[in-house]
């Protein structure tokens, strides 16, 4: 048995690890959200309404998408997945530092979609809205999309089938976000669509990785 700094070194190595894979490979995704962002706001006239702050919660959450491919594929393929099973450490462990280290590299593409937000008609006040449901939401999408990741984690060619399933985990947070995201600073905190969105969050973070190890281990079997 290891203790509890045994398994928060594990946390941190595994989280590490992914953070500089990801910030060596993720630069055709953020280019396409950024990409997309800024034809909004050229494409905007400047005396027209502010743009729905839905279209922003699309374009993120299909960014997000790419970062489940093949998320496990790596240590599938080296043999890592096998061996982290027999480690003392709970395979939940290991999904969950993946799935944050994806949250954690997501953190300037959040920033840049609530400043692009002022360009498309947003006050500061609804894009601090913005930012602040995004924070969750993404962390929740990312959560969710793990279980796709995991039953698919064997498949070769499985990019379009994990978005897929993926897809319709995200709606609920596209519908609530987007709702949320609509209210000015001083009333999200108390709006039920914020709220049922931190539930959202509550509940992917409390069962999603539990769900992925068990289908990860059913993958490996």
């Amino acid at each position: 048995m290891i203790g509890f700094f045994g398994f928060f070194g594990f946390f941190l190595a595994v989280l590490s690890r992914d953070l500089r894979v990801m910030a060596r490979g993720s630069g055709s995704a953020t280019l396409f959200a950024l990409s997309a962002l800024l034809a909004l706001a050229l494409a905007r006239a400047p005396d027209a309404a502010p743009e729905d702050p839905g279209l922003i919660w699309l374009i993120i959450l299909l960014t997000l998408l790419p970062a489940m491919d093949r998320l496990f594929a790596e240590e599938i393929a080296d043999g890592a997945c096998a061996l982290i099973m027999t480690l003392p450490a709970p395979l939940e462990f290991f999904i969950l530092a993946k799935l944050l280290a994806r949250w954690i590299a997501a953190q300037p593409l959040l920033l840049a979609a609530a400043l692009f937000s002022l360009s498309l008609g947003s006050s500061f006040s609804q894009s601090a809205a913005l930012y602040f449901c995004l924070l969750p939401g993404a962390l929740a999408a990312i959560l969710l999309g793990g279980l796709p990741a995991a039953l698919t984690a064997r498949l070769s060619r499985a990019g379009a089938l994990t978005a897929f399933l993926t897809a319709p985990f995200f709606l609920p947070l596209l519908i609530f976000g987007s709702a949320a995201s609509r209210l000015s600073w001083d009333l999200l905190f108390s709006a039920p669509s914020f709220l049922l969105l931190l539930a959202l969050l509550c509940l992917s973070l409390a069962l999603a990785p539990i769900a992925a190890a068990a289908a990860l281990r059913n993958a490996l079997a």
